[in-house]
């Protein structure tokens, strides 16, 4: 597939290190004029190897890993994608999975929490109140299975926040893929992830 027009072509080896570079150009343009809107520092970075070994070297505590699943098996093979996710968690970054496409894009943040003072229940705090939603928070403990209650009867969430230790029971993409809304799992220091701030 010709990456940046997006059409099945016969692969022409030549071309492909001109196509990677445009794609990253087209990338750096359309999150710079996101960034711009919203006045957050950026910084975009071009990083030559493979992924699970970029998302490694790349991501420190501090950072949030988006990770976007893909529409169709032709933009990316969904095991893949799962060794993608299973890469970023094991970074100190906190990482966020979203689905293609969310189910919604209103809804209260649903904070997963084991106490009321996790850190879940602060960055899920903060971000319902920036984005101007309810909050709402369950709890689970180590005896609980490895699934999430069914949806509120008031309407359902727009993302689900956790920490580390919580996503190593109830795992991140299998909540993505149940709920169709994006899943915020917070960096190995369980502290809120960083705002302002965006590596592209």
């Amino acid at each position: 597939i010709r990456l940046n027009e997006r059409q099945w072509r016969p692969i022409e080896f030549r071309n492909q290190k001109t196509d990677l570079e445009n794609c990253a150009a087209i990338a750096r343009q359309t999150f710079d004029e996101i960034a711009r809107t919203t006045g957050v520092v950026r910084r975009f970075e071009v990083v030559h190897a493979r992924m699970m070994e970029a998302i490694a070297s790349a991501s420190v505590e501090g950072d949030v890993v988006v990770l976007v699943e893909p529409r169709s098996p032709a933009q990316f093979a969904q095991e893949t994608f799962a060794e993608a996710v299973a890469a970023a968690l094991a970074t100190p970054a906190a990482v966020m999975v979203v689905p293609s496409p969310v189910a919604r894009e209103r809804g209260h943040i649903l904070a997963v929490s084991e106490t009321a003072e996790d850190e879940s229940v602060v960055s899920a705090a903060a971000i319902a109140a920036a984005a101007n939603e309810r909050l709402e928070i369950v709890a689970t403990t180590d005896r609980d299975a490895p699934t999430l209650a069914p949806r509120s009867a008031r309407g359902g969430e727009r993302m689900i926040v956790m920490t580390r230790r919580i996503s190593a029971r109830l795992t991140p993409l299998s909540i993505m893929a149940g709920r169709r809304v994006p899943v915020l799992v917070l960096g190995m220091s369980d502290g809120p992830p960083p705002v302002g701030t965006t590596n592209e």
